[in-house]
């Protein structure tokens, strides 16, 4: 067992690669798009409904609310996790 870090050798790597990440294209606004949306997990019990909203890419968003709003099962419908019961994406 090593004492001193005195008594290491440093390590080095000369394998080093630069990340080089391209600026994403543009899309058509908007990107996400859900009208006359609905959901729940049967038919009785209605979650969200009138759902309608377009975001564009330069689009800052926050999802806000009390607990059991329905701001995780928005998130799901938008990531397509849950389909919407009525409307379009």
């Amino acid at each position: 067992m090593l004492d001193r870090m005195d008594d290491l050798d440093i390590i080095k790597d000369d394998n080093q690669r630069p990340f080089y990440f391209p600026n994403p294209e543009q899309l058509p606004p908007p990107c996400i798009t859900i009208s006359d949306g609905e959901f729940g997990y049967n038919d009785e019990d209605v979650i969200l409904s009138d759902i309608n909203f377009g975001i564009d890419m330069d689009a800052r968003i926050a999802i806000v609310g009390p607990n059991g709003a329905g701001k995780s099962t928005l998130l799901k419908i938008m990531t397509s996790e849950v389909d919407l019961t009525e409307g379009i994406y």
